[in-house]
């Protein structure tokens, strides 16, 4: 006779065969017991209690289960999570809700970490590890509807936990970009945004990905000038974007270093992208197919640093001639002080825009 298992606890089977699940109080997110941490409970004994009893299912997070939730707690973060975050394990959510978690298994759990407004205190997104556990389906939720799950994959390649915490960290600080982006500032947030993703190293498809689902969940009708504003950003020398400066003005400092925070970027880090590093000259002498030579003074320039600027020569002139204009500035002094102040005249090129 062919024995068949019910949908829920393949379910179940699909995310753990082993003791990794707590019995939850009937309608409730709330353990039963308090040593649900120490003895974790089966898929067949967790699933038979709530069949007989009504109990909800919890998962343990973490370490014990190698899986880890993501709770993705406001629609910003749900909106944004499918076009930053990998495929996971599973995801569920409950009916009419905004919100969501999605479930990946992980090589090495770290710590829970809680990404809050820093204007509101609201969680915004959370990164479910060790010592925690989360209500799963087929349990019913507090305000009485079912949680289901909206896909499961037991094939999923575990991930590095450090990678995705700082996938989630992102979600993070494009949600409170979300919740910032009001009529009559968006298309000079889009632009600073757009500044932000190009100098965190993201491509331009992913960045006009971000900037449609930052529009969508604020129902910003006006997305052909948003995506504008990524090619016309992308375009640009790195050197002439703007990005810290742009989403501080507009957003405060409070909000700015919460966001450059959870990109993994500060406003010095930022800065400093702005910057071209000065030349080996000896590299200079030896790269034929260098198209546009840089070689910063700034560097000697003290109070006159914000006079500082770059040389530029064609590649068919960069050898010889360079170094006879560094030779004949070393030997000259006043030549030198002639070429700080008045550098395009010292030596007749092109300068590039003041630091």
């Amino acid at each position: 006779m062919e024995m068949s298992i019910e949908r829920p606890l393949v379910d179940l089977y699909m995310l753990s065969r082993d003791p990794a699940f707590v019995s939850l109080k009937p309608g409730s997110k709330q353990p039963i017991g308090n040593a649900w941490q120490e003895n974790p409970i089966s898929p067949e004994f967790v699933y038979h209690e709530f069949k007989t009893n009504g109990h909800n299912v919890g998962l343990v997070n973490g370490e014990l289960s190698g899986i880890v939730d993501v709770d993705l707690d406001c629609a910003e973060a749900k909106q944004l999570s499918s076009v930053v975050l990998p495929k996971g394990l599973a995801a569920f959510e409950h009916a009419g809700n905004d919100r969501g978690h999605i479930l990946y298994r992980v090589c090495d759990a770290g710590k829970t970490q809680r990404y809050q407004c820093p204007e509101t205190g609201e969680t915004l997104v959370e990164l479910r590890s060790t010592g925690s556990q989360t209500m799963i389906p087929p349990s019913i939720h507090p305000i009485g509807q079912k949680l289901e799950f909206t896909f499961l994959d037991d094939t999923a390649t575990p991930l590095n936990f450090d990678d995705l915490q700082v996938q989630v960290r992102k979600i993070a600080a494009l949600s409170l970009i979300a919740r910032h982006w009001k009529e009559g500032m968006r298309h000079n947030l889009a632009l600073g945004v757009a500044g932000l993703l190009l100098k965190t190293d993201h491509d331009e498809a992913q960045s006009k990905e971000i900037i449609a689902a930052i529009c969508e969940v604020t129902g910003d009708e006006e997305l052909h000038d948003r995506l504008k504003a990524i090619e016309t950003t992308f375009d640009q020398p790195l050197e002439n974007v703007a990005g810290f400066s742009q989403i501080e003005a507009m957003l405060g400092s409070k909000v700015a270093k919460r966001i450059f925070e959870w990109m993994g970027s500060s406003s010095a880090s930022l800065q400093a992208k702005n910057r071209i590093e000065p030349i080996v000259l000896s590299d200079l002498a030896a790269d034929e197919d260098l198209t546009e030579a840089r070689v910063a003074w700034h560097f000697i320039l003290g109070p006159w640093q914000k006079r500082s600027t770059f040389l530029r020569k064609d590649a068919g002139t960069c050898g010889t001639e360079w170094f006879g204009n560094l030779i004949f500035l070393a030997q000259s002094p006043c030549s030198l002080i002639n070429f700080l102040t008045r550098p395009d005249q010292t030596l007749g090129v092109t300068t590039s825009k003041q630091l």
